[in-house]
């Protein structure tokens, strides 16, 4: 997710998005400690989405340089990060209690904060938080899901 966070960075600072770039270098940075802690904490491994991931990302890059359209790599970097979260979700999905609910609601929060911030924006401009918006509110959907179903059921 690092390499991910970091080419959606610089993909949004060369297109001069100032409002988002905020965010992802927050999300850069954020995806940088939580690296270092899931070297230390984390559930490891290569899985097959995370090669697959990051190989879009370094295509994504690499398109981006040889055409200098920053919005490629952008797509790119969207592609990558919905793939990498693939298993996430699926983890999430069956082990709720393996992630804390108030990092997605702040993340929620946040890129919804990102969204009224910007000015002006069009399609490629809102892409990138309306989708991590939306994998977020999945994500906190599988955290809470069975919060809620014992409530339902009572």
């Amino acid at each position: 997710m690092l390499v991910i966070t970091t080419l959606g960075f610089f993909s949004s600072l060369a297109q001069g998005n100032t409002s988002v770039v905020w965010f992802l270098g927050v999300c850069t940075f954020h995806s940088l400690i939580m690296f270092l802690m899931g070297i230390k904490y984390g559930i490891g491994g290569w899985a097959k989405e995370d090669i697959l991931a990051l190989i879009i990302a370094i295509i994504g890059i690499v398109i981006w340089q040889v055409t200098d359209d920053p919005v490629l790599g952008l797509y790119a970097a969207i592609t990558a990060d919905l793939i990498g979260m693939i298993p996430a979700l699926i983890k999430t999905y069956k082990l709720p209690n393996t992630e804390y609910y108030l990092t997605y609601i702040l993340d929620l929060a946040a890129i919804l904060l990102t969204g009224l911030a910007v000015q002006n924006g069009g399609f490629n401009e809102y892409l990138y938080p309306a989708y991590l918006f939306a994998v977020n509110a999945v994500m906190l959907i599988f955290i809470l899901r069975p919060k809620f179903s014992k409530f339902i059921s009572r």
